[in-house]
């Protein structure tokens, strides 16, 4: 089952399926848990378990394993054996590493994710198959929703912006762990929800049902420019409007 579905939800970059932070340390740790305790897996999932890995640890805070809200999120958390709680995700980068990176580690440490994670190299990172961009530097780091990607969305969230610095979300996604909203909303996955820019009250890309969100349609145009960044362009006749992102 690993072997048929794993690689195709994970892109070359390490972007999950689900674009979600949560879901994708969730994910993370069921392939990290097959591999240390079912023994090797075939080399396309170690593959896509190591790209899954570089994932979160390029977004993580290296002081308390923070990373931006992103996505669905309902505080999932398969493995907690430290106590950690569920915003701090440097267990589950040892346990992944252990098991997708040759890291020498006791296999019940390696479980428990004991131990400091790698720190991944400084500077821009961009998946344009998954969906997401952003830079790293030191304390500061940045995650851009990208308007493409192969992935159904979940959200309203085109060209969402969270900004993580020394482990606060200074802008982030305005939602909560609730897929119910909360007295006085009404939904919590529109755009209205997030750090980006809206036209009208219409979600951008436009809402199927539910959490379904239209692929591709009423997205911005988008292209990749020579020093790696992405830019977008986008047409409206109406006036631009803020999103109601920024942290509380």
């Amino acid at each position: 089952m690993l072997v048929a579905d794993v690689p195709p939800l994970v892109t070359a970059e390490g972007g999950f399926a689900q674009v979600s932070t949560r879901y994708h340390r969730m994910a993370l740790d069921a392939l990290a848990v097959a591999a240390l305790l079912a023994g090797p897996l075939t080399e396309s999932v170690l593959r896509a378990g190591r790209a899954m890995t570089l994932w979160p640890a390029r977004l993580a805070d290296p002081g308390t394993g923070r990373v931006p809200r992103l996505g669905h999120d309902d505080g999932t958390l398969l493995c907690d054996a430290l106590g950690a709680e569920p915003d701090d995700v440097r267990p589950n980068l040892v346990r992944a590493e252990a098991a997708f990176g040759g890291r020498r580690i006791d296999p019940l440490a390696a479980l428990a994710g004991i131990g400091s994670p790698s720190r991944p190299a400084e500077g821009g990172w961009a998946d344009a198959d998954g969906g997401t961009a952003g830079p790293r530097l030191k304390h500061t780091g940045a995650l851009l929703r990208l308007p493409c990607g192969r992935f159904t969305p979940g959200q309203g969230d085109v060209m969402h912006l969270s900004l993580l610095h020394a482990g606060e979300e200074i802008l982030r996604d305005g939602g909560s762990w609730l897929y119910n909203p909360p007295a006085g909303e009404t939904d919590l996955a529109g755009t209205r929800h997030h750090n980006t820019a809206q036209w009208g009250d219409e979600d951008r890309p436009p809402r199927l049902l539910g959490w379904l969100f239209a692929p591709r349609r009423g997205w911005p145009r988008s292209r990749s420019s020579r020093g790696g960044c992405a830019r977008a362009t986008a047409t409206t006749n109406g006036p631009w409007c803020c999103g109601r992102g920024l942290a509380r």
